[in-house]
């Protein structure tokens, strides 16, 4: 074989074998970032079920004034200030249908129990549950704060073991508040087995 042919021949078999990489390359990282969207819509489709059990506790918090509220997940079209500032002063109560972070910000679908108002919100920093400020229900907030706190600044380990002070506080509460800390501890054990903010605990949203 002459010279020229070889190099033409070792020429075509780079070019295949760099098509051929480039190509497996390409659906390795398709096939990653789906199964990535899999996870967090499945991780959103469990938070919706957590939030949405709480029923209509939740209040746009004073922040929803610096963070809007929008009519999309997406973040495209925001209501006017003066009509979420409305809703802020008027204290109407909304529960949260659909949570949603495929866009990097967790947006949680809120509305309320006449089905007038809804839109979508900071799950973070866009509303706030009202039993956590009930005078009984605040040492369990406390407590489970501290957890919280020790967790994001020591690790799931030492955080774990104040979990025993948030047990405490349960027993201390009355009768008729009991199954909410309850459900509030069985959250919180969710949340620092997972670590996702999806799943922050219901009564701690606007809290931490």
């Amino acid at each position: 074989m002459k010279k020229s042919s070889k190099l033409m021949v070792i020429s075509t078999a780079v070019s295949l074998f760099t098509l051929a990489t480039g190509t497996i390359a390409t659906a390795l990282v398709n096939a990653s970032t789906k199964n990535n969207q899999e996870n967090i819509m499945q991780i959103d489709q469990i938070a919706t079920k957590q939030l949405s059990r709480a029923g209509y506790v939740f209040r746009l918090s004073s922040n929803s004034l610096m963070n809007p509220m929008y009519r999309q997940a997406e973040q495209v079209e925001k209501y006017s200030k003066a009509y979420v500032e409305q809703l802020v002063v008027n204290k109407i109560l909304f529960k949260v249908t659909e949570v949603n972070s495929l866009n990097k910000h967790i947006m949680v679908h809120i509305i309320d129990q006449s089905g007038k108002y809804q839109g979508w919100v900071s799950l973070l920093t866009g509303i706030y549950n009202v039993k956590a400020l009930k005078r009984n229900l605040k040492p369990l907030v406390k407590a489970e704060f501290e957890v919280m706190r020790i967790k994001d600044s020591q690790g799931k380990k030492a955080a774990l073991k104040e979990l025993i002070k948030v047990e405490q506080e349960i027993k201390r509460l009355p009768k008729r508040n009991k199954e909410i800390g309850e459900n509030s501890l069985l959250e919180l054990q969710r949340w620092l087995n997972h670590g996702n903010y999806q799943f922050i605990p219901s009564l701690m949203i606007g809290q931490y």
